[in-house]
């Protein structure tokens, strides 16, 4: 949420409004006497009238993970993109125009007052293209760029409402949407209507863009009636693309419409195209994957000739996914009898025996699936198959399962044992499952209730592996106890189950195995297993062994949740730990941290290392009390030289004064007897020029002991982060500073460019022209503009007023006759502007005779 003021320069304010004392309840609270029911009256009722002091506990108290945010108006955030996403249209275009005039009244005054001059601002002022001098604008205004671009062409054109603040800021710039990556985003997202708008411009020239690129992030991105607009419009004329087209995830999670016009344009493609486009090229999965899930006969009809397939593929795939959430089930077994219509002659006694079949086995009874529980479903397992979420199906998903099964299976059918079955015909049920698959599909896909009636039926093989495939660890407990409490159905040697298989959910079998089967899961593989998912109390079964046998394996544990001190010092003795504290768990987690360094007394390599990161990541946090702990209370480790400027960088850098203070003093306290100067890492100082913070720099660099390489770092910072001032006070200040600036002028100058700061482009060539009055140095730099690409800086170059842009058009063509600017993607924007400002004709050509 966004409060923001009207007013240029006045935070929003919210005043308490009172409300009446009128039907609102005090204390009622027994035990009170009058007086102090008086007197909790009054409190009550003052916090209960007081709206916006309620309204801040009811916000306090519940649970937001966004902040409420309180702005200055002039003081929004300074991207375009943001007020497109939070909605702040209105918002958006009355500070478009107000930093217009701005901009206006800006360029006005730096006219000449000739009465020419004024006959050009008023010519200027009919159109916001030709304002050049935007330049001028500081960080605080609105800022254009390629970014911006792409943000607006990226969104919903569809939506009445962007659609009009599309049209709205392409008429502000219309020079910034030539660039063919436009065309591309409005494609790739579908923006039909955009993309006419940007077809139809011709300002400064009618643009050109890859229609058959357009065409390919059409599809790729899902937007069939795009793509259809510009096939259409290209007369289905495509250039077969270096990479097929591959969608992700998997295609029954598509819209079925969708599914279908994107079929239909890939049909279409390849016939307009006179088969000279194969279907196998232009799309990487089989085809059919893409035909099948549309549930559309006349498509699949429209389809033959463009690709192969088998029945028999189409419905294991099937049987092995299970069918989407959404999915109506009757239809689709409606749409796979006329397919397999198509592909076979004896259908009807198919279908006959599929009906017989389901009607034998699935209950009559219409019943819901049964889902699993957040805590039973293992994320490890999870693969956003519907089915795998289901513990037993409906009996319509029943119906659908076991019809699809009858038609026709190869592989072992995934989520048979999620069927209803009639409880007449279990017996029948598992006898048939085992003919086809045997006792280990029974033993690792199916429930306790089906491995028990199999073993009560005989139907076991104690050679079978037990390789549970449940993806429900309460259920693979279960019948991992039964089988080990019925003698003689499994032995050690049939078991194949690893710490890999194990998700989240199955601690309990680790603990089982290890028990019973301690040569299938080792003392190592159960740390690991501790490790990934924090089942610390698993440290209980575990035995600690002789120093000399102690795991060289290292035990990180950043999550503090679920360890208590007996775990953690268990772990100790078993092997490297490395401990760090847990804010989430807080009071806690200290005292484990308390406890790992005061009775750790081996791997201090270890520990050394943890106490220099732990330092680290506590600054990072402000975390005081940890710093304080480790730097003052604690005597086993120290910090190195490397941390100590680190922490106390970071704590500035971050303005964390108290922390800061501590860390000075313990630094202070070390070096006393060195008597060596206070230190910060380069990249404090590299902070503090990024924020122009001028003051301080000059506190410090007094003392700093290698000034020379600051300088440098400090100025490329500043240029970077578009602090002028800071520049010019280095320069006005200290003639090395000055020096050191005309040594490196060429590099700054390139840093200004590439980081699009105009104004301290400007100043380095001014800087230039006073020590000399060489225009080598503004060609570099225009130079520099066309490589880089940065727009503000060349209309920058292009103004001064000691520049006579004579040599444009030389530097221009010099770099496009060397193919320099081939492959500069900002090329078409820059030639449309020196187009319309007639530095070079519209074909390219220059129109400025060369020096």
């Amino acid at each position: 949420m966004v409060r923001y003021s009207f007013q240029s320069d006045t935070i929003v304010k919210n005043i308490a409004r009172i409300i009446p004392f009128t039907n609102i309840k005090g204390c009622n609270d027994e035990r009170c006497n009058e007086s102090n029911k008086e007197q909790h009256d009054r409190v009550i009722k003052s916090v209960l009238c007081n709206i916006v002091l309620f309204r801040r506990i009811i916000s306090v108290s519940s649970f937001n993970n966004k902040d409420i945010k309180t702005y200055k108006f002039n003081q929004l955030p300074n991207k375009i993109g943001w007020y497109l996403r939070c909605g702040h249209i209105n918002q958006l275009k009355q500070r478009i125009e107000r930093e217009e005039k701005e901009l206006h009244q800006l360029f006005n005054n730096t006219l000449s007052s000739s009465s020419s001059s004024s006959s050009s601002s008023s010519s200027t002022l009919s159109s916001s293209f030709t304002i050049k001098k935007d330049y001028l604008f500081d960080d605080d205004h609105l800022k254009w760029n390629y970014k911006t671009t792409e943000d607006i062409c990226s969104f919903n054109g569809q939506d009445k409402q962007h659609l009009e603040i599309f049209r709205y800021l392409f008429e502000k710039k219309p020079e910034w949407f030539n660039h063919p990556d436009c065309f591309k985003i409005a494609a790739s997202k579908g923006n039909i209507e955009i993309f006419k708008i940007l077809a139809d411009n011709t300002v400064p020239i009618k643009p050109s863009f890859d229609m058959n690129e357009c065409i390919t992030v059409a599809i790729k991105g899902m937007h069939p009636d795009m793509a259809r607009y510009l096939l259409e419009m290209n007369n289905y004329k495509f250039q077969m693309v270096k990479h097929s087209f591959y969608l992700k995830g998997r295609l029954l999670q598509y819209n079925q419409s969708d599914l279908i016009k994107l079929a239909r344009i890939f049909i279409g493609i390849c016939n307009q195209n006179n088969d000279r486009v194969k279907m196998e090229r232009i799309f990487a999965h089989f085809f059919i994957d893409l035909v099948m899930p549309s549930q559309d006969i006349d498509l699949v009809k429209e389809a033959t000739g463009h690709y192969s397939y088998s029945i028999e593929g189409v419905l294991d795939q099937l049987l092995s996914s299970g069918a989407p959430k959404d999915m109506n089930l009757d239809q689709h077994i409606d749409f796979i009898k006329q397919v397999i219509k198509l592909n076979t002659i004896e259908y009807e006694q198919r279908f006959d025996m599929a009906n017989k079949f389901v009607a034998k086995y699935v209950i009559d009874e219409e019943m819901d699936c049964i889902e699993k529980s957040s805590l039973e479903m293992d994320q490890y397992y999870y693969n956003n198959n519907h089915f795998d979420s289901i513990y037993q199906l409906s009996t319509k998903q029943s119906r659908w399962y076991m019809f699809m099964f009858s038609i026709m299976h190869i592989l072992p059918p995934a989520h048979i044992f999620k069927v209803r079955v009639k409880d007449e015909q279990k017996t029948e049920f598992i006898e048939m499952v085992y003919k086809m698959y045997g006792w280990g599909f029974i033993m690792n896909q199916g429930r306790l209730e089906h491995v028990k009636l199999a073993h009560s039926m005989g139907l076991i093989d104690p050679n079978d592996l037990f390789v549970p495939k449940h993806k429900d660890g309460h259920q693979t407990m279960n019948i991992m106890q039964y089988l080990y409490d019925t003698n003689g159905i499994i032995t050690s040697q049939t078991y194949n189950y690893t710490v890999d298989q194990c998700g989240r959910n199955d601690d309990k079998v680790i603990m089982f195995l290890y028990q019973h089967y301690p040569h299938v899961i080792s003392q190592d593989d159960i740390l690991k297993y501790i490790k990934k998912y924090g089942h610390y109390y698993l440290v209980d079964i575990l035995v600690i062994k002789q120093e000399e046998a102690r795991s060289d394996k290292r035990c990180y544990i950043r999550n503090s949740r679920n360890i208590n001190a007996t775990h953690l010092d268990k772990l100790i003795k078993m092997g490297p730990v490395h401990y760090y504290y847990d804010d989430r768990v807080g009071q806690k987690s200290f005292q484990l941290l308390q406890q790992y360094y005061n009775h750790i007394d081996n791997d201090m390599e270890s520990v050394e290392s943890t106490f220099q990161e732990q330092l680290d990541i506590s600054t990072k946090n402000n975390q005081i009390d940890i710093v304080e702990w480790l730097l003052f209370k604690q005597s086993k480790c120290k910090p190195n030289k490397t941390t100590i400027i680190s922490i106390l960088s970071e704590s500035y850098n971050h303005q964390y004064k108290p922390l800061y203070k501590l860390i000075k003093r313990y630094y202070q306290e070390e070096n006393e007897s060195l008597e060596e100067p206070l230190q910060f890492k380069l990249e404090t100082w590299d902070t503090i020029a990024s924020r122009g913070d001028i003051k301080t720099f000059d506190k410090f660099i007094s003392s700093c002991p290698e000034p020379s390489k600051v300088y440098e770092s400090v100025i490329l910072a500043s240029i970077t982060h578009n602090q002028l001032a800071f520049i010019q006070h280095l320069a006005n200040n200290n003639y090395q500073h000055l020096k050191k600036i005309m040594e490196m002028i060429n590099t700054l100058m390139k840093t200004a460019i590439t980081n699009d700061c105009p104004m301290i482009l400007k100043y380095f060539l001014d800087l230039v022209k006073e020590e000399n009055s060489q225009p080598k140095n503004i060609e570099n730099a225009l130079k520099m503009c066309f490589m880089e690409g940065s727009f503000n800086c060349l209309k920058m170059v292009l103004d001064l007023d000691y520049y006579n842009n004579s040599s444009i058009s030389r530097v221009y063509y010099k770099l496009l006759s060397k193919g320099l600017l081939k492959e500069k993607s900002h090329l078409p924007l820059i030639t449309y502007y020196l187009m319309h400002h007639g530095y070079i004709d519209n074909c390219g050509n220059v129109t400025v005779e060369n020096n």
